[in-house]
């Protein structure tokens, strides 16, 4: 079997391209993105696993929840992921901080300006910076501006916050030069402000990205906190504080890409579940919601590399990982959001000692999400948005990184 999730899926699709038309002395069975399909008909390199002899009597397209985007010629629906926000319930009101209410990164941005001194910095579960987010791929990076640049240009709409689903380069340059183009570039200011926020760190390998390294001025702090709140041992920051002096910053490694002592997160759904296996005593005090631009889908696929020796074995690999049971498992586990219907009409808890938190409501902000493959020439241009993303966090001046975005986006 052959995992990978989008840092590595360029070069894996380039290489089950050149496979295809080579004898292959195995059975190749790979993970796929929504993005498959968009592939030519004449490099399409992969099984079709539900139509023919190859279809699985037992599994249909009811099966799934509507918001998967179904059974592709080329893939089983393996599991489902979304880019939401997470915040400390226990500190924020739904109210102050859900979209649905709020609508907007500014309004977001506002309230944790007003509120965020009044956080706990001691106690059991204290709050050291207001927002974080996980260092991730390029691809994570466009999918945050894109979030940003949907929740602007609801900002713009007639009437102001309908929903919308997805943009194309005339749409933007209308809005760029147009009368109501402050409230899109306030919205995407918001945006890069808010995520300015989070104290720089860095992550492990790309690979794993099992550790980051922060660092904690720990002054007055008793090291016995840091290590509890952290879960670091404590002869760790004894032996930096031997080697570099009581007056040095500690570097503490935390063990996901989310620091526990946040009130707010922008992450996918399977980060949040990486950081509440690690930090369980968080698990009764996140509360969940959509990004105001609606957040990102990212759900997964299991494909049959064509020229594989046995059709028939990938055939059972799929169907034994693609049952219900494994798709359950897989969730209980944090891997992924379930894509089976069935599992919407329990009483399942969004993820183990959530305090109220039903998987219905995480899987109603996947249904709701954007897809990416439905933006327009996406492949191409997220490239561009992600280096915008990472200049504007460089830059006080959005608004000429913007109009450069759309040169880009242009050149693409």
């Amino acid at each position: 079997m052959i995992p990978f999730d989008t840092r590595l899926a360029e070069p894996m699709y380039s290489s089950l391209a050149v496979l295809r038309d080579a004898p292959i002395d195995r059975t190749v069975v790979c993970t796929l993105d929504e993005f498959l399909e968009k592939q030519p008909d004449d490099q399409v390199y992969l099984v079709d696993v539900n139509n023919g002899d190859q279809k699985d009597s037992n599994d249909s397209e009811e099966d799934y929840h509507p918001g998967v985007l179904g059974k592709k010629p080329h893939g089983r629906p393996y599991y489902a992921n979304v880019l939401l926000m997470a915040y400390r319930k226990d500190l924020l009101d739904a109210d102050q901080i859900d979209p649905e209410a709020s609508l907007s990164w500014g309004s977001i941005l506002a309230t944790l300006q007003k509120h965020g001194q009044d956080f706990p910095k001691t106690g059991a579960t204290p709050v050291h910076v207001l927002f974080d987010y996980a260092d991730l791929s390029h691809e994570t990076m466009s999918c945050f501006l894109t979030d940003a640049i949907l929740s602007g240009l609801k900002q713009t709409a007639d009437p102001v916050g309908q929903n919308v689903d997805s943009f194309g380069l005339a749409q933007l340059r209308d809005v760029m030069n147009g009368p109501k183009n402050k409230k899109f570039l306030d919205e995407v200011r918001a945006f890069r402000d808010l995520i300015q926020m989070r104290q720089p760190g860095y992550s492990g390998s790309l690979a794993s990205l099992e550790e980051r390294s922060i660092q904690f001025g720990h002054g007055e702090t008793p090291i016995a906190d840091l290590a509890r709140w952290f879960h670091v041992p404590i002869k760790d920051l004894k032996k930096q504080i031997d080697e570099n002096g009581s007056d040095q910053p500690l570097a503490i490694q935390i063990k996901c890409g989310l620091r526990p002592d946040a009130a707010v997160y922008l992450c996918w759904y399977t980060q949040l579940r990486e950081l509440l296996n690690e930090y369980r005593e968080l698990a009764d005090k996140i509360g969940i919601c959509a990004l105001p631009g609606g957040g990102v889908r990212g759900d997964w696929y299991l494909g049959i590399v064509q020229g594989s020796v046995s059709l028939q074995l990938g055939k059972k690999v799929i169907d034994l990982l693609c049952n219900k049971t494994e798709d359950f498992k897989r969730f209980s586990r944090g891997i992924g959001l379930p894509m089976r219907k069935v599992f919407r009409d329990g009483c399942f808890l969004a993820w183990p000692g959530a305090d109220g938190i039903y998987l219905n409501k995480a899987l109603d902000i996947h249904d709701g999400a954007i897809v990416r493959s439905g933006i327009p020439n996406y492949m191409t241009i997220r490239h561009a948005l992600a280096n915008t993303l990472e200049e504007l966090l460089l830059s006080k001046d959005g608004d000429q990184l913007l109009d450069e975005l759309l040169r880009q986006i242009e050149v693409f």
